[in-house]
């Protein structure tokens, strides 16, 4: 099993870590990408926080998974709280094709509403090219962490 695990992670090392430096290597596609990133990420913040549903549905791709219940969970949401987003910190990982990952700190505080537990999610986003624009597909939460 020693052996399996060993191997494992050599692979990964080979085939993955390459991929990772790369996108850290400070390029001008990798600098255009991150901040292509960041900005459909910041929009989804903005329009969940002005609680306006049809500039949220944009910067989510149309194919992902979670496209189809993004508007009745907004429509859940809105009416009950006003909360607010914050982009802790943005870290680019990699591109492979038509995806892009990074790794994500938010911060959700309660503006108005009921009890809610402000918080700070780690999370994986993946991102998916649409119409040759970024548009978020989904996303890992790694950690939350509550503030109250």
């Amino acid at each position: 099993m020693k052996k399996i695990i060993t191997k494992i992670l050599i692979f990964v090392s080979l085939f993955c870590l390459p991929s990772i430096v790369f996108a850290q290597d400070g390029s001008d596609q990798e600098f255009k990408t991150r901040a292509e990133l960041q900005r459909v990420l910041l929009e989804n913040f903005d329009a969940y926080e002005k609680e306006e549903i049809a500039r949220v549905l944009p910067t989510v791709h149309s194919l992902s998974p979670t496209y189809g219940s993004i508007k009745d969970t907004a429509n859940k949401i809105f009416p009950v709280y006003d909360l607010k987003y914050e982009l802790m910190n943005f870290r680019y990982l990699l591109t492979d094709g038509d995806y892009a990952i990074a790794r994500v700190l938010q911060k959700t505080s309660k503006v108005t509403g009921p009890a809610f537990r402000n918080n700070l999610i780690d999370l994986i986003v993946v991102f998916k090219q649409e119409k040759n624009q970024w548009k978020l597909w989904s996303q890992i939460i790694l950690e939350i962490e509550f503030l109250n």
